[in-house]
């Protein structure tokens, strides 16, 4: 028998225990989750992973194009203390620029989030590093740089305890990367012993778009009260939807809860007198309107009660959407309130949403000409929500009329369901508490008259479409009759606008001159006012001025001194009933109608004309920024109204959302605006989040475009993961009602990939990513129709418009 002495016994002990130190270190990696970014202007970079049994190899090589541009294969991992990494490169690594880089990352997650990323170097990172990629993980430059000798065929092993914050909680983002590395260099690293966990926990990779969230104070309920009586028709409904969206199980939470009151103030006994002359003094205001639609909603924490209370009638609707809108039902019914004490008075007096219908750019369910009787009831449900005052559809084109005496036979029965429908939202409306506008061009008539009746053709830019020349008696004859007819089926309306242009109006050589054009223009006004007195002489009229000025600078002639004060000659004592609709954004060095109409007692309207409904552009594009700036330009100049456009409402409702919110209050953040609607949509405070940071990222994208982004990479993938977040923490039966807003983020970012395989000529690729898009449309049931019909032929259009960005042009 051999013995060993001590000094071997020792060596031995120390042997063991390294070993076990090292199986204790070295082992049980966890791999849960892949990413994988490439330059989108050098489309030969290669990023990817390979998981063969229990080891997992990512690759990222720079391909053979180009020296610029980068590769990145990142997993998140949950791993001990050290890691040990098989390293294979392949090609001479150079020094392009600072940015140059051949190696690995890694980003340290703590529970406050990734606190710091460590570059392990292969090539000698410069110090003036200044990028951030890649943009998952803590997304930005390292916080320290580690040189290593790897090369291929060794081992390293990295001790990651010595790297680690404190706090950190065993999980990396590992990311092989080359950037600027020489065109044929690649890295690929080697991981042994990985177990493969697929999670549904998100990485903390997620970075807020800004920190001005709300600090929303989340008051439990457990019953409401209502105290009113004689309510209003607008005020029950109200109170139904709220009660709807209320579970029947308020009392199940053991938390102290607060009982949510109703009341008309007069209404209003349970205060102290004191209480009551607060309350009283926040909602009075010299401005009738502002009093009648404004509302209070005041907690008392140490009576445990929310009171939401008005002075008018419309302000108690308001104010129970607002509780509708701030309900929390996961994971127990409350409220969220911003503050204690909250006052709501609207700094434009008449909000709106007007509804472009035309047929020939039909989206299926997206577009309302394809509505049912229950669509409609929701599309105004929202609009009691989103606090606006009145709606307006406009018939767009030649094609949807019903009056009697058209042999365009196709269309009928098509005509027949939208104006059936129509009525019938119109009087939802009025249960709801909404007013509704009928728009129409008087000089737009069903194209088959024109057909038989050549003669009465006008001459304008939309020649495609069926208008007259109303200097023609017999046409402008028949004109009115059509119109009256149509006029008298929406006997309900609330208001009859008349636009003279776009389709209709006429440039023939006579109506050229500005003489003639001011006389038509007035005697249509003239006219259908005097029909609007006898269909429904309770009813506003309104008149748009809009695109007047674009025809007098393209004619070089001027109706400033006719139009308006000829047409309040010609209503005299009706001019605060009578409405001049216009844009403070029209055509570049034109001036709006809006002073002169005030200066003549007429009430005034503001176009804000976001979208151009003729691209077809069915994608929710937010537009904060912009709606934001028309918002406040109304706001400062005192205008009456402001409304905005529609066509795609249910993919756009959002951005119809964030609109209203500016027509209320156009100095609001945009953090506020988007995390309010956020709330409203999943009732549920950290989806909301999420939901708020998506809506803010898509923004960014839609109005700066994908060319005119610094940062771009981080962009999409924060739009995207804020959306995917947020849809994580949602219940299924939500998820699904709100899957057109994952699809719509998913759309975008391929659209913005797609920017720069279109922009270099790179054919295969960009073909892959319209085969994507069309895919990724055809499983929403939303977008289903567009992706049938529209899809392959808007693909390359959208591309270019995501690619520029709103800003640089419409769409």
């Amino acid at each position: 028998m051999n013995y060993i002495n001590k000094y071997q016994a020792c060596i031995l002990h120390l042997c063991l225990l390294f070993l076990f130190d090292c199986a204790n270190s070295c082992a049980d990696v966890v791999a849960h989750q892949f990413k994988y970014a490439t330059y989108p202007q050098n489309p030969a970079n290669i990023a990817k992973d390979k998981q063969v049994d229990d080891k997992l190899h990512l690759f990222a090589g720079m391909g053979d194009q180009d020296d610029w541009g980068y590769g990145i294969a990142g997993a998140f991992l949950t791993v001990s203390n050290q890691i040990i990494i098989d390293v294979t490169t392949q090609g001479a690594f150079k020094t392009v620029d600072n940015n140059s880089f051949a190696g690995f990352m890694v980003d340290f997650k703590t529970p406050s989030g990734y606190l710091k990323r460590v570059a392990y170097d292969l090539k000698g990172l410069s110090d003036k590093r200044t990028d951030f990629i890649p943009s998952w993980g803590k997304g930005v430059q390292p916080d320290h740089v580690v040189h290593t000798d790897a090369e291929t065929g060794r081992s390293l092993t990295i001790d990651l305890s010595r790297e680690a914050p404190i706090g950190w909680n065993g999980q990396i983002w590992l990311s092989t990367m080359v950037e600027n590395s020489g065109k044929g260099s690649s890295l690929e690293i080697r991981l042994s012993g990985i177990t493969f966990q697929p999670t549904t926990d998100a990485p903390a990779d997620i970075t807020p778009f800004s920190s001005e969230g709300i600090k929303w104070k989340q008051i439990p309920i457990h019953k409401m009260n209502v105290i009113a009586s004689n309510l209003t028709s607008p005020q029950r409904m109200a109170l139904d939807h709220l009660s709807m969206a209320i579970p029947a199980t308020l009392a199940a939470s053991s938390t102290p809860q607060a009982t949510l009151i109703i009341a008309r103030f007069d209404h209003l006994s349970e205060l102290t007198d004191s209480q009551r002359s607060e309350i009283h003094s926040l909602l009075s205001d010299p401005t009738g309107w502002k009093e009648q639609q404004g509302y209070v909603i005041r907690h008392y924490p140490d009576r445990k009660q929310i009171i939401a209370t008005s002075l008018g009638d419309k302000g108690l609707v308001n104010a129970i959407a607002h509780l509708q809108r701030s309900l929390i039902l996961m994971p127990e019914v409350a409220i969220a309130l911003e503050k204690d004490v909250t006052v709501e008075k609207p700094e434009t007096e008449e909000r709106g949403i007007y509804i472009n219908i035309g047929y020939g750019l039909s989206s299926g369910p997206i577009t309302p000409d394809n509505w049912n009787e229950q669509e409609w009831e929701s599309f105004i449900d929202q609009l009691v929500l989103a606090r606006v005052t009145f709606w307006s559809f406009f018939l767009w084109t030649e094609i949807e009329h019903i009056y009697p005496d058209t042999t365009q036979t196709e269309w009928k029965s098509k005509n027949e369901h939208v104006f059936r429908m129509l009525r019938h939202a119109i009087d939802y409306s009025h249960r709801r508490g909404l007013r509704a506008v009928y728009l129409f061009t008087p000089t737009n008539i069903p194209s088959d008259m024109i057909q038989r009746h050549p003669e009465w053709a006008t001459t304008i830019e939309y020649t495609n479409h069926a208008g007259i020349c109303s200097r023609i008696n017999d046409a402008y004859h028949m004109a009115r009759i059509v119109h009256q007819y149509q006029m008298q089926y929406f006997d309900e309306a609330d208001e009859y606008d008349i636009a003279f242009y776009d389709p209709g109006g006429c440039m023939c050589e006579e109506c050229r001159k500005g003489s003639i054009q001011c006389r038509e223009l007035i005697k249509q006004t003239r006219d259908f006012s005097e029909i609007r007195d006898r269909v429904n002489p309770g009813a506003r009229f309104g008149f748009w001025t809009w695109a007047v000025w674009r025809y007098e600078r393209i004619h070089h002639y001027s109706l400033r001194d006719c139009l308006l004060p000829e047409i309040a000659k010609a209503l005299s004592g009706q001019t605060q009933n009578v409405v001049v609709i216009d844009s403070f954004h029209g055509d570049e060095g034109s001036t709006p109608f809006f002073e002169q109409a005030k200066e003549l007692n007429f009430r005034t309207s503001n176009f804000v004309y976001q979208t151009n409904i003729e691209d077809g552009h069915v994608f929710l594009l937010p537009l904060l920024d912009f709606q934001q700036k028309w918002a406040q330009m109304a706001q400062s100049n005192r205008i009456d109204e402001s409304f905005l456009m529609i066509m795609e409402v249910a993919s756009k409702m959002p951005m119809a959302a964030f609109g209203a919110e500016y027509f209320w209050d156009a100095d609001l953040r945009k953090e506020t605006v988007v995390e309010r609607y956020a709330l409203q949509l999943t009732h549920q405070l950290d989806a909301a989040s999420h939901l708020r940071d998506g809506f803010l990222w898509l923004d960014e994208l839609t109005y700066k475009g994908a060319t005119g982004n610094d940062d771009f990479n981080n962009v999409i993938h924060q739009m995207s993961a804020s959306f995917d977040m947020a849809f994580e923490l949602l219940p299924a039966e939500k998820r699904t009602q709100l899957q057109y807003l994952l699809t719509t983020a998913r759309v975008y970012k391929l659209l913005a990939q797609a920017a720069q395989p279109r922009s270099s000529g790179d054919t295969q690729l960009f073909d892959k990513y319209k085969a994507e898009f069309i895919e990724l449309t055809r499983q929403d049931p939303l977008f289903l129709h567009f992706s049938q019909n529209a899809a392959p032929l808007f693909f390359d259009r959208m591309v270019g418009w995501v690619s520029n960005g709103f800003r640089n042009g419409y769409f």
